[in-house]
């Protein structure tokens, strides 16, 4: 072995190129471990939802490794430093990050959540071209590494967004989905800039109780608690919160992680999520909207709710069908 030789103070020293490291000197390895993570996790994007899903997952303990992918190198490698400096009260035992996708091989599950950020008063169908090109990029990296991954998709608009990841990766349409915030209700962009909503209410219930039953005319125009504006307020609600703070994130974090929960532990819980619906109730263009992933819970709906929710995927398609990929 090389050998060097130095004096101080009239005290020899010899350091040699095979002396143990520190690290040598404290554990002695017994057993090679499989190095191929079991339960990784990626989030694309490092943005505030996206740090928002990685924080809700790692204190959810869903991961024995999380990797971050970013454009912007400098934001990127403070998150992940900010990250691991608290990984003393996590349970998450490696936190990587890069630019190259390669950071992100054999992930379980991968979140996008990379793409133009909405603005105030922006309708998300001006958003749609945009972030198809951005997933023209992202999603190839993302099934050349993890192949046999599931996306979970929360960027917006979810609907169009899913649809476009679904085509561009040649996943069963089965892998590919979103989780809305909102139970039974789904968003979706109108030419106009407008929204389209398809809400149930003849199903909505409490701990089984029929609300339809207990009140004849909820959601009809003779409801005096006008439980119409609900579906409103779902609508409009996230517009309120960037109206106020400039874009909105928690919310979106912690469902997102209720959901990746069920993903990585199989919990085959009941999820509003939005998925392909081709098939059913007279639909019959590749759209996704809100309804089952292994199973499919068979809402009934009315004519006016099925009618709505057949112009809710006609407007969907009339988009999609005009997308450049």
């Amino acid at each position: 072995c090389i050998c060097f030789v130095f004096l101080y103070h009239d005290v020899r020293y010899v350091v040699t190129s095979n002396m143990a490291t520190l690290k040598d000197q404290l554990i002695h390895n017994l057993l090679k471990e499989e190095q191929t993570p079991q339960n990784k996790i990626t989030v694309v994007g490092v943005g505030a939802v996206g740090m928002a899903c990685a924080i809700s997952v790692l204190m959810k303990d869903l991961a024995d490794e999380l990797a971050l992918v970013d454009i912007i190198e400098d934001k990127l490698k403070g998150e992940m430093m900010d990250l691991q400096h608290g990984s003393l009260f996590l349970r998450t035992p490696k936190i990587v990050s890069g630019k190259d996708y390669s950071v992100t091989a054999n992930s379980k599950l991968v979140i996008i959540t990379a793409g133009a950020r909405q603005q105030e008063g922006e309708s998300r169908l001006n958003l749609v071209q945009r972030n198809v090109n951005i997933f023209k990029f992202i999603v190839p990296n993302v099934v050349k590494y993890s192949p046999n991954c599931k996306l979970l998709i929360v960027s917006n608009p979810v609907d169009i967004l899913t649809y476009v990841a679904w085509k561009i990766s040649g996943f069963p349409k089965k892998t590919c989905y979103w989780k809305w915030l909102q139970s039974g209700f789904s968003q979706i962009p109108l030419p106009d800039g407008g929204k389209t909503g398809s809400s149930p209410i003849n199903g909505m219930n409490v701990a089984g109780v029929s609300l339809k039953t207990l009140h004849p005319d909820l959601g009809t125009d003779k409801d005096k608690e006008q439980w119409k504006e609900v579906h409103k307020q779902v609508v409009e609600s996230a517009y309120e919160v960037i109206k106020l703070k400039g874009y909105t994130s928690w919310a979106i974090g912690l469902s997102v992680a209720d959901l990746a929960e069920s993903i990585m532990k199989n919990l085959r819980r009941v999820h509003p999520v939005s998925t392909m619906i081709k098939g059913l109730y007279g639909i019959k263009d590749d759209v996704f909207l809100s309804n089952g992933i292994s199973d499919l819970v068979k809402v009934t709906l009315t004519p006016e709710e099925e009618a709505r929710l057949k112009k809710s995927a006609d407007t969907l398609w009339g988009i999609q069908k005009e997308l450049q990929f």
